[in-house]
C-alpha cells in the first residue's frame, strides 16, 4: 500500500517484473498502465479546487442535473440537503457569462471581474463550459484565452474539446470532471514519467481508458476524464481473456480493489459496453436504471457497476449457517 505515492508501488512491481524476467528496461516493447487514481480522487474528493464559467443563468446547473433523482432519493430516504453528490465545482467558484442575446457592451467587463473572482478564490482548475459551445467553440476559446492571459498557470477544461454534443447538463458535468482530476493526474504521470527513466525503458508510457482502449500520456493528461475507470476496464479485459483460454462463455468478473468493488458481466465471451456512467454514487441498489446518485460522465465505458467498499469484508456466520 502506497497512498502517499501511488507510483512507488508501479516502481516496485516493474522492477519485480524485469527481475523474474531476466532482461533489461531497455528491452521493454510496451508499457500499458490501468489507474484508479482519477477514480479515487472523485470518489475520496481530494481532486483539485475547480471552478466553472459558464452561460448567465447556468450557474446551478450541477445541483439541477437531469431532475430524475435515483428511486431512495425519490422515496424520501435522502442523506443529505442536495439530491445527488455535491458539484466538484465549487459554488463561489462559478461565475456567469453573459449570453450571445445579452448586451455585447456588458461582456467585457464581466468577464475582467469574473477572471478576478477566479483569483481571489485560489482556484487551481477552470470548467468552460456555454450553452451552445457543441454548435460554436469560438466563444469558449475567447474566455479560455483572457483566463490564461490572466491566470497562466491555471488549468482549463474547455467543453468544445471534451464533449462538443447538445444537453448542457451532461456537457457540464463531463467538463467539470475532467477539470478536477485534471492535475492529480497530470501529477501522477508526471512522476510516473521521470521514475521510468531510472529503469530506461524508452517506450512510450500508454494507459487504459475506461472503453479498454489506450491513449498516450499527452493525451491522458487533456482527457484524464477517460481515464476514470481506466483499472477496473483493464480487469474485466483480463477476465475476457482468461474466460477464452478456459473455454467458459458466461463470467461475471469481481475487481476488489482499496476504495471500491467493480463487477462486470461478460455474455459469450464479449465485453459489455455503454455510452455514459456514474462515478461516485451510492451502490447499484434494485436497478442500475436508476440515475442520479453520482457523477455522471458522457464517455464510452465497459460496462462495470460498483457494488461496494474495496478493501473486502470479514463476514461470520451464526449456528444456522446464517449471515448475523
Amino acid at each position: 500500500m502506497t497512498s502517499g505515492n501511488y507510483a512507488q508501488a508501479i516502481f516496485a512491481g516493474i522492477a519485480e517484473v524485469l527481475q523474474e524476467a531476466g532482461v533489461e528496461g531497455g528491452n521493454v516493447k510496451e508499457l500499458i498502465h490501468g489507474t484508479t487514481v482519477a477514480t479515487k480522487a472523485i470518489i475520496e474528493r481530494r481532486g483539485a479546487r475547480t471552478g466553472l464559467v459558464t452561460t448567465e443563468g447556468f450557474r446551478d446547473l450541477l445541483e439541477i442535473g437531469r431532475l430524475r433523482p435515483d428511486a431512495a432519493l425519490r422515496y424520501g430516504s435522502r442523506t443529505s440537503g442536495t439530491l445527488g453528490a455535491p458539484p466538484l465545482a465549487l459554488r463561489s467558484g462559478r461565475t456567469a457569462r453573459p449570453s450571445r442575446r445579452s448586451d455585447p457592451s456588458a461582456r467585457p467587463g464581466q468577464l475582467e471581474r469574473a477572471i478576478a473572482g477566479i483569483a481571489s478564490e485560489n482556484l487551481v482548475s477552470m470548467a468552460v463550459c456555454l450553452i451552445h459551445a457543441y454548435a460554436n467553440l469560438g466563444h469558449e476559446q475567447a474566455v479560455a484565452a483572457s483566463i490564461r492571459e490572466r491566470l497562466p498557470q491555471m488549468y482549463l477544461t474547455l467543453s468544445s474539446e471534451v464533449l462538443p454534443e447538445i444537453r448542457e447538463f451532461e456537457r457540464t458535468s463531463m467538463t467539470v470532471a475532467n477539470a478536477y482530476v485534471m492535475p492529480v493526474l497530470d501529477r501522477y504521470l508526471s512522476t510516473l514519467e521521470t521514475g521510468l527513466g531510472a529503469f530506461d525503458i524508452r517506450v512510450p508510457l500508454l494507459t487504459m481508458q475506461s472503453n479498454g482502449g489506450v491513449m498516450n500520456a499527452a493525451q491522458a493528461r487533456a482527457r484524464p476524464v477517460q481515464l476514470i475507470e481506466s483499472g477496473p476496464a483493464a480487469g474485466v479485459i483480463g477476465a475476457a481473456a482468461m474466460a477464452r483460454r478456459l473455454g467458459v462463455e458466461n463470467v461475471i468478473s469481481l475487481d476488489m480493489g482499496v476504495t471500491t468493488t467493480k463487477a462486470s458481466v461478460i455474455e459469450e465471451y464479449e465485453i459489455r459496453r455503454s455510452s455514459e456512467f456514474e462515478v461516485g454514487g451510492p451502490i447499484s441498489r434494485e436497478s442500475r436504471l436508476y440515475k442520479g446518485g453520482g457523477y455522471l460522465l458522457r464517455t464510452p465505458a465497459i460496462d462495470i457497476a460498483e457494488v461496494g467498499a474495496g478493501g473486502g469484508s470479514i463476514l461470520t456466520v451464526d449456528d444456522v449457517c446464517a449471515l448475523p
